[in-house]
């Protein structure tokens, strides 16, 4: 037999007094007032407990910037490691805006990690510094593994060699000292009249494509891009 609306409302009177509908009646004042207490507490803790740790330190760290550094931090800006002037440039933009982050556009792979490493010492906060690896550093540095054009891969019926493909490319690029990479190009062949462009996506199948792109990425994020 379903019960009534009034017997769950009598079972909460009796088998669960603090918490149970009519718990006016049945608790005293002095109860009543440490259960409300307790209660504001919970609304207001709960929010900072449930922050994840790296909102806290985010939020953390943005109150300690000015205007200008909050600003700063939209911009990422390009630097071709092996222009001197350039690099000059973008670390007096580091360090005197703070600069959210840097696209290496050109260098060899000792130049730019040894690079990273002097724009994230002259930044009071972590740096993004990101490249256009979409086959592996060797489509922006010298001297490094090319790997096959994007296109050619879109071939490959076996999408876990594509992950595994985006995985390396982010062992690849955190040996340099780079944590964002562009890529891929996650959309159709067809819809670039550029054949440099055409040459760094996947195909003109939409499923292939997406599949891709999705296991390039996943590849990538589960090596720390």
């Amino acid at each position: 037999m379903k019960p009534k609306m009034g017997d769950l409302y009598n079972l909460g009177a009796t088998k669960m007094k603090l918490l149970g509908l009519n718990y006016k009646n049945v608790n005293g004042l002095s109860d009543k007032k440490v259960w409300v207490a307790l209660w504001v507490i919970a609304v207001w803790v709960n929010p900072i407990a449930a922050q994840p740790t790296r909102t806290q330190w985010v939020d953390s760290v943005f109150q300690t910037l000015s205007i200008t550094e909050k600003i700063g931090q939209l911009f990422i800006i390009p630097v071709d490691g092996n222009n001197d002037q350039a690099v000059q440039r973008a670390t007096n933009l580091i360090h005197q805006y703070g600069v959210g982050g840097v696209v290496i556009t050109g260098g060899g792979p000792m130049g730019v990690a040894k690079l990273s490493q002097s724009f994230r010492q002259n930044s009071k906060i972590p740096l993004l510094l990101g490249m256009n690896a979409e086959e592996g550093p060797g489509n922006v540095l010298d001297s490094t593994l090319v790997f096959p054009y994007t296109l050619m891969l879109g071939g490959i019926r076996n999408d876990s060699l594509i992950y595994r493909f985006g995985k390396e490319i982010a062992r690849q690029l955190r040996l340099l000292g780079v944590n964002l990479n562009f890529a891929p190009t996650a959309d159709i062949s067809t819809v670039f009249r550029n054949d440099d462009m055409v040459y760094h996506t996947f195909g003109e199948d939409k499923h292939n494509v997406s599949a891709k792109a999705s296991a390039y990425m996943k590849g990538m994020m589960d090596g720390g891009i």
